[in-house]
């Protein structure tokens, strides 16, 4: 006589192993600690200077996103990187561990600074134009 196998139990037994196989396939493909993140970048504008910027980095850095204080372009994606209020950058430096701000004027990182939360410290290193990126 042979011994039936429940296919509910087996089935739940597979369900487990799943996440353990997971990190298996995961650690199997990769080196840990040798390789280092790209820089995060967020734009704070949205102009012909910050597009040509955004251009230059694409191969370096990832830019996470551009700032815009028009409501018009809110939301909206150029060359796939979306577009932010000033008010949500101090979130998206959290959120995605941004390295650096990168701006052109200082209009536009008051613009920022002056809708942050109160007592909001920046972990984000603030640069003005993309040169100082390479010397980074």
């Amino acid at each position: 006589m042979k011994p039936t196998i429940h296919p509910r139990r087996g089935a739940a037994v597979i369900d487990l192993l799943r996440p353990i196989d997971a990190l298996r396939r995961l650690a199997a493909g990769r080196v840990w600690g040798r390789r280092r993140r790209s820089r995060r970048v967020v734009l704070c504008g949205c102009d012909a200077r910050h597009y040509g910027w955004l251009r230059t980095l694409s191969g370096t850095h990832e830019v996470i996103a551009m700032v815009t204080e028009a409501p018009w372009q809110h939301a909206t994606r150029v060359e796939g990187v979306r577009l932010y209020y000033p008010s949500e950058v101090f979130s998206l430096c959290r959120r995605f561990e941004v390295d650096y701000l990168v701006y052109a004027t200082p209009a536009e990182r008051d613009a920022i600074e002056r809708v942050a939360p109160a007592g909001a410290v920046f972990a984000a290193r603030w640069c003005l134009g993309i040169e100082g990126l390479a010397a980074r």
